[in-house]
This record gives structure tokens, sequence and C-alpha cells, in this order.
């Protein structure tokens, strides 16, 4: 009688440590090597303004913008992942807006109580986020009618 050649070790070797035909030890082959971005040079790369069209009209923004408004036309088209995608955003910046807010009420608080216990830097990163609040947010502009798209899939029009 025959013994079954994997039941000695489990791990895809017969008896003698040989690999039995049909096994491989290493089944996703090597990982591919990510690349290694510098973030000033992406940073850099998303602040160089572009022209576009929008409507017909043509725009000054920057890459990053163009980015955004494409995000925000595909989730506006339908696509789940980037609805998802957008939405997980929008209640970060919700919650990181409300944590500062709270922020900038404790640290008032402190200053009219006793001025001299709050830091310097404080005071001037107060200023700047008070008058941060009332600037303009964003130049992108979304077109003013979307129209659903007609058929199912595979169907374009």
């Amino acid at each position: 009688m025959m013994a079954n050649k994997r039941s000695d070790r489990g791990d895809g070797r017969d008896a003698k440590g040989r690999r039995i035909k049909g096994t491989t030890g290493n089944r996703g082959g090597r990982p591919p090597k990510e690349p290694d971005y510098d973030m000033a040079d992406v940073y850099n790369f998303g602040q160089f303004p572009t022209e576009i069209t929008i409507s017909g009209e043509q725009q000054l923004m920057t890459r990053h913008e163009v980015v955004l408004l494409k995000l925000f036309e595909t989730a506006l088209k339908g696509r789940i992942t980037a609805q998802k995608y957008l939405i997980e955003k929008f209640e970060q910046a919700q919650m990181s807006k409300e944590y500062l807010q709270l922020w900038l009420e404790n640290t008032a608080e402190r200053m009219a109580d006793d001025p001299e216990s709050v830091p310097q830097d404080v005071v001037q990163l107060m200023r700047k986020v008070l008058d941060s609040q009332n600037r303009p947010r964003s130049r992108i502009r979304t077109r003013t009618v979307i129209r659903p798209q007609r058929g199912g899939k595979g169907r374009r029009n």
C-alpha cells in the first residue's frame, strides 16, 4: 500500500522535502516595487495652473481643482465608488471643522479669562483661522445642468 505523499508535511512537499508537482512556494510572485514620490513634487504638480473649458467657457484652474471637478462629475453620473469616497471625505471635513470650531471657542474663552495663559503662536494661529473662515473657498464650478445618461450597460449615447 502506497502512502499519500502530502500526508507527511502538509506544505506542498513530499516526505523527502521535494516540491510536489503542481504546487509552488511563491504563488503571488514578487510584489511590484512601489514608486517613490517626493511629496513636494506631488504638491507642486497639483498647484500647476491649467486652462480647461467648462460649458464653453475657458477657466484657469490648478490640476488639483481639475481632478476634484472630474471626481464630482463622476460621482454625480452615478459611480458608486466615487460617491462613497466623497461621502467619506465630506464626513472627515465636517468632523475637522467641528473640532476646529470647538478648539477656537475653548481658546477664545481662555483668552478672555487670562490672556497671558495662551501662547503667542496660538493667538497668531487663531487669527489666521478666523481670517480664513471669511475667504471664498474654491473656484470650481460644475455644469448647471447635468443630464442623466440613458440606456443600460454597454450602450453609449
